[in-house]
């Protein structure tokens, strides 16, 4: 399936913020967990910075994709420690504890879910950057309508709660084997995930003073006994 491409404005500025977002887990009945994270590069700099970096690396494992799932407790280290070292580079996620999330109990079609818990990512993105946007998302399995009903219920809720015009942004979804960034929204999506479901926490404080937003739904009922915020609060708990 060729990349879905939305394009509402085709002239932005160099320097405007990229924003690459990918997902680990599932909705499905099996595992706790489901997270959604966004790679963020401020500026044309940085972004290129990125790339070089994937490409590099892909070199170096001699792959075609990097995959999260696939690295190594040192492979992960060391490609964490390049991408931290990325002056312009941030990133968010949301960590969903499906258990607590009725829609899920009540048989809703899951694209509708899925767009529903990227509105809260992106929104949050939308709220924390004036400057122009450049949003892709991962192409996940799904048919060209639902892709397309994901782009228009993200813009709309850019329009509706950020008074953001076409022209301040604009929207992908892309295969990832073809979008460098993809490859490292999907890393941090994947080390989030390992540090809920395996409690390998030492990676979240390797990234953690480039965490601008992290969030866990539902925040009132999530699990006591494992947050971000207990994390954050004792930075010693991440090493």
């Amino acid at each position: 399936m060729l990349p879905l491409v939305i394009i509402f404005n085709s002239s932005y500025d160099a320097d405007m913020v990229h924003v690459y977002i990918d997902e680990s887990g599932n909705l499905g009945k099996s595992g706790r967990y489901f997270v959604l994270a966004a790679a963020v590069f401020r500026d044309d700099k940085s972004n290129k910075k990125a790339k070089r970096l994937v490409r590099k690396t892909q070199a170096r494992q001699k792959c075609k994709e990097i995959k999260s799932s696939r690295l190594g407790f040192v492979e992960r280290q060391e490609l964490l420690n390049r991408l931290i070292k990325i002056e312009e580079f941030e990133c968010f996620y949301l960590v969903i504890q499906k258990s607590q999330v009725s829609l899920l109990w009540q048989n809703n079609p899951k694209n509708l879910i899925y767009n529903y818990f990227a509105r809260l990512l992106v929104d949050e993105i939308f709220r924390s950057y004036r400057e122009y946007l450049y949003i892709i998302l991962d192409q996940r399995s799904t048919s060209v309508k639902s892709m397309n009903s994901l782009v228009d219920y993200l813009s709309i809720s850019a329009f509706a709660n950020f008074r953001k015009s076409a022209s301040e942004f604009m929207l992908e979804q892309c295969d990832s084997r073809a979008v460098y960034g993809l490859q490292l929204a999907d890393l941090i999506s994947g080390t989030v995930y390992q540090a809920y479901t395996r409690r390998a926490k030492h990676f979240l404080g390797v990234i953690r003073a480039k965490i601008r937003h992290a969030e866990e739904f539902p925040k009132e009922l999530f699990a006591q006994n494992f947050t971000f915020t207990k994390l954050f609060d004792n930075p010693a708990a991440l090493t």
